[in-house]
């Protein structure tokens, strides 16, 4: 893995006032990072080579189709039908291995492919001395009605009564979604990442003009069960060509239109760099108690993109029979970029969540000349409404102007034990504007470092624990 993915995480470092999150919280990152590249090879997906191919097949069935392998070409057409020919071949619950190489699955229109999965299995590729050793790369046979866009990616996976978990892939070029989720019972896609994405410009569905990047994306009524993304590197960027940049991009991972029903989602111990949206939970209705963990992440964010309102790194709501919401142990960084346009800086931020039962705590939030909100409750699109949540021991440290801290939520909400070191920031937010609103919410054993300027709520009000 690249060392600047790596680079990432050191930022949680990075303050000179020591703190019991600046002690703990690093030696429990160090250890992971420690036992993660001495025993990956073991952890990650396969850590041997397949070789040659037996013969001109590419295909090799053992086990009675507990196991296939599948030797990759280069050749879109070729390589398509070599992936759903084994993916036949496998047997439910089997293993599709994904062999060292280039799985080329085509890069214009009318020569771009997408692999169907309709049973329960994996797909696992090869991961040896930190690096990917199998790549998917394009992909998307464009043009169907699927929603938000029209486009589709390399993989699509439908119909699916079991589980299926994607292991050791590399996918890069691939075209608006990599890998598009619309029925399973139980998804995992782990040891993996993506990068390089492109669009499909002036494709959008159904408005025409948008075009929008998904990572990952799941939606309908038919995904079920689990949903677990872990230790992936996700790499969200365009480069500067600003002519092939999407209006909307984000890495994962619920777009509830028509709603998901998972019941269990675990979003750990993942990299990811993007220069509009990071994480995004919107609409999951289980038909039972449901709890959701975003643990251990690291997120790079720049506003390079101005994207649909509510853009921020982790974005929640309309997620219903929700138990736990823990948003913990994260590494949040966010500068602007060149996203400069003042009318839109009340709806880009860090935060922003709408529900119940929400746990935030112990993240280090870093924030460089930001023109945003770093908490907000409520959104555009599931109202403003968050109780039974807890706001602690989060460290937030930076510049921003604006309104940039929005604790307005309720008496059954708290916010406590946060350090907020703002420097002069605030000095600069514009004459009689609010920096900082805790209307109507219980706020306490904070620490306020630096010019707050204009404060709406008492700071200072306490909370019963």
């Amino acid at each position: 893995m690249n060392d600047r993915y790596f680079n990432l995480h050191d930022r949680r470092h990075s303050s000179t006032n020591t703190t019991l999150f600046d002690t703990v919280m690093p030696m429990k990152r160090l250890f992971f990072f420690l036992l993660c590249s001495t025993l990956c090879s073991i952890i990650q997906a396969r850590n041997e080579y397949c070789g040659p191919s037996p013969d001109s097949s590419g295909i090799r069935v053992s086990d009675g189709g507990a196991l296939v392998q599948v030797w990759p070409t280069g050749r879109p057409r070729v390589d398509h039908w070599r992936l759903t020919k084994a993916i036949a071949r496998a047997n439910i619950g089997g293993t599709v291995w994904l062999c060292e190489g280039t799985f080329n699955m085509g890069s214009n229109f009318g020569n771009r492919h997408t692999v169907v999965i309709r049973k329960a299995l994996t797909l696992e590729g090869v991961y040896i001395d930190q690096e990917w050793q199998t790549i998917v790369k394009g992909g998307g046979d464009g043009l169907r009605p699927y929603f938000p866009d029209s486009v589709m990616g390399p993989v699509h996976i439908a119909t699916v009564l079991g589980a299926v978990t994607i292991d050791g892939l590399w996918f890069r070029d691939w075209i608006n979604k990599a890998v598009y989720v619309a029925s399973v019972d139980g998804f995992t896609f782990t040891n993996s990442k993506l990068s390089h994405p492109r669009i499909a410009k002036n494709r959008g569905f159904p408005f025409g003009f948008v075009d929008y990047v998904h990572g990952i994306i799941a939606t309908g009524r038919a995904s079920r069960g689990s949903f677990v993304i872990t230790n992936n590197v996700f790499d969200i960027t365009f480069g500067d060509d600003t002519n092939f940049r999407p209006n909307d991009a984000q890495p994962c991972c619920l777009y509830g239109f028509p709603p998901t029903r998972f019941d269990n989602i675990q979003i750990e111990d993942n990299i990811i760099v993007t220069e509009n949206e990071g994480l995004e939970l919107l609409g999951n209705l289980p038909l039972k108690q449901s709890s959701i963990y975003i643990r251990n992440n690291t997120i790079d964010m720049s506003y390079k993109l101005k994207g649909w309102p509510d853009t921020y790194a982790i974005l929640a709501g309309g997620n219903a029979h929700t138990s736990e919401f823990v948003i913990e142990d994260n590494v949040l960084t966010l500068n602007n970029g060149f996203y400069s346009n003042p009318e839109d800086f009340a709806v880009v931020g860090v935060i922003s969540l709408t529900g119940e039962n929400f746990r935030v705590r112990n993240n280090r939030i870093e924030v460089q000349d930001f023109d945003g909100r770093i908490f907000r409750f409520g959104n555009a699109l599931f109202g403003h409404s968050i109780t039974d949540s807890v706001f602690e021991d989060n460290e937030i440290v930076g510049s921003y102007k604006g309104i940039g801290v929005d604790f307005t939520g309720g008496q059954l909400n708290k916010s406590r034990r946060n350090v907020f070191r703002l420097g002069t920031s605030l000095a600069a937010a514009s004459v009689g504007s609010t920096t900082i609103r805790a209307s109507g919410a219980r706020v306490c054993g904070n620490t306020w470092e630096g010019d707050l300027g204009t404060v709406e709520g008492d700071l200072d009000a306490v909370c019963r624990l």
